[in-house]
């Protein structure tokens, strides 16, 4: 499953002619990719990389979906260490068992949105592409029981290349 979302909009004016200008509307898409049932069990193909790749994972409170200060500075490092290049963005994000029970479907994709926002800080320094998906409650990071709350799996896993 598909969904895109507007997440900026660049107005940039053409003056290459001096007798006309004209206006383009730039219009960002966050582009995120749920995984079908057909899909689940399918590996993700490898990527076409300079070499240059890391990975880290972010951790959300319960029930949230923005990024504290420790996981700001953590994807800030991961971006510092790549930087110099084109960087291919990898997210998966995921709830815990507890969220899961809570009925907010739209949780794991926003935690998704709030990491692909922090890496767009940086667009004026890097060029980025990213590859969002996010999963429910059932690829854990630690297994618990229905409705337990783990910090652990409260996540986002980010993988990111210099491409």
């Amino acid at each position: 499953m598909r969904r895109a979302f507007p997440i900026a909009t660049k107005v940039v004016e053409d003056t290459m002619h001096p007798r006309t200008t004209s206006t383009l509307v730039a219009v960002l898409m966050l582009s995120l990719t749920l995984p079908g049932p057909a899909e689940a069990g399918q590996q993700r193909r490898p990527l076409a990389t300079s070499g240059t790749c890391s990975e880290i994972t972010v951790y959300f409170t319960f029930g949230q979906d923005r990024l504290d200060q420790s996981a700001m500075e953590t994807i800030d490092a991961q971006f510092n260490a790549l930087a110099g290049g084109p960087i291919h963005v990898e997210v998966v994000g995921h709830i815990d068992m507890a969220e899961a029970a809570a009925g907010d479907p739209s949780l794991a994709d926003r935690r998704v949105a709030a990491v692909q926002a922090a890496f767009q800080r940086w667009s004026a320094r890097a060029a980025f592409t990213f590859q969002m998906s996010s999963e429910d409650a059932s690829n854990p990071a630690v297994p618990t029981g229905p409705r337990i709350r783990e910090p652990l799996n409260r996540r986002a896993e980010i993988r990111a290349c210099r491409v």
